[in-house]
């Protein structure tokens, strides 16, 4: 890039004319509403339709309103002064805007500053801080967990209360599954995926191998629940590249959130609430108490 300093407060960016429409417009974009800065900027960009949609071949005029409200777009005026919104999903739409395709006038430009980036260094040091706080997220809740389940097992102990400790131990079932739920996009990643479920194992081997011995009664509530994390797993490795299938890109969980995205979570959520009782359902057909230990058979 190089980056021409008009005056104190107009400044010209040339960009490597490379660089594809859709980056293009991610720099418009993020010139304007910048990560952890807070500043007002007017930009205007200007560029050539390269990708293959009716913006191709029209000179563009790049911008974002004052009044717009979603953030994950921008909008062009072409030469004909015909003004579109593009969202980052692909997305074109003719919207009534009015603003007019206009090239500053510049009599002169002054030598430019060259702002290079080393991409390789930028985004290795991105993911290793990232993959830091990934991995020190995971180790302190984990190990929270792990002491809470702990604990958990002294209750009968001490309380003598059977249906205090299948409140605790649904609680502790739940807070696992909504761990996993708030975490999705950390199990994207293979290797947490693994982690993951081998949480969810150990909690399916908790309620029977370890709490079954204390109270040989099964209680249906602490059945279910504790199939929760793992049906969580179950869908979401399939549902996530279902939607990388229909809509080339990951799915979407912050406020930026589309209609698909928002699908996506529902569904997640619905299989954390449903699909135990499905599992439940299968185990309990007469069939189970041949084919089954005998803690699984009502």
């Amino acid at each position: 890039m190089k980056l021409y300093s008009i005056s104190d407060k107009n400044h010209l960016i040339d960009v490597d004319p490379q660089l594809d429409n859709t980056r293009f417009y991610f720099l418009v974009n993020y010139l304007i509403y910048p990560k952890n800065m807070n500043y007002t900027v007017d930009v205007t960009g200007y560029t050539r339709g390269l990708e293959n949609n009716i913006l191709k071949g029209k000179q563009l005029m790049v911008y974002i309103p004052a009044n717009d409200s979603e953030y994950d777009n921008v909008f062009v005026c072409t030469s004909e002064n015909q003004n579109f919104k593009v969202d980052f999903g692909g997305k074109i739409s003719p919207v009534n805007q009015n603003r007019i395709y206009t090239i500053p006038g510049l009599d002169f430009l002054p030598v430019p500053e060259i702002i290079g980036v080393d991409k390789k260094s930028s985004q290795t040091e991105e993911e290793e801080e990232s993959e830091t706080s990934r991995a020190k997220r995971f180790r302190i809740i984990s190990t929270i967990l792990l002491l809470l389940f702990a604990a958990n097992l002294a209750i009968p102990k001490l309380t003598l209360n059977a249906e205090f400790f299948k409140i605790t131990t649904s609680f502790l079932f739940i807070g696992t599954a909504m761990w996993f739920f708030a975490e999705e996009q950390m199990i994207r990643i293979k290797v947490y995926y693994f982690r993951f479920f081998l949480i969810a194992a150990l909690v399916i081997i908790y309620r029977f191998a370890l709490i079954e011995p204390l109270y040989p009664a099964i209680h249906d509530v602490i059945n279910y629940t504790s199939l929760c994390p793992v049906s969580f797993l179950i869908v979401q490795w399939p549902l996530r590249k279902l939607f990388l299938y229909l809509f080339g890109r990951e799915p979407i969980v912050d406020g930026n959130a589309k209609f698909a995205d928002v699908v996506y979570r529902l569904i997640l959520f619905c299989a954390v609430v449903i699909l135990p009782i499905i599992i439940i359902s299968f185990f309990s057909l007469p069939i189970s108490s041949k084919i089954l230990p005998d803690y699984f058979v009502n």
